[in-house]
């Protein structure tokens, strides 16, 4: 999994709080015993970046 810390600390407003939300999501898969597929992994980085935004 990539390391999004520096959103975390360096980041605009908003990426930090995309960071958070992605990064709870992942451990709650994780808790369940899911695998994020790199292509999933791929979303979530690239909606960081505000690449991608989600739909609402």
């Amino acid at each position: 999994m990539e390391d999004y810390s520096e959103y975390l600390i360096q980041g605009e407003p908003n990426k930090r709080e995309r960071v958070r939300n992605w990064m709870a999501a992942i451990e709650l898969q994780d808790v369940d015993g899911l695998i994020m597929f790199n292509y999933m992994l791929e979303i979530v980085c690239r909606n960081i970046k505000v690449e991608l935004p989600l739909m609402k």
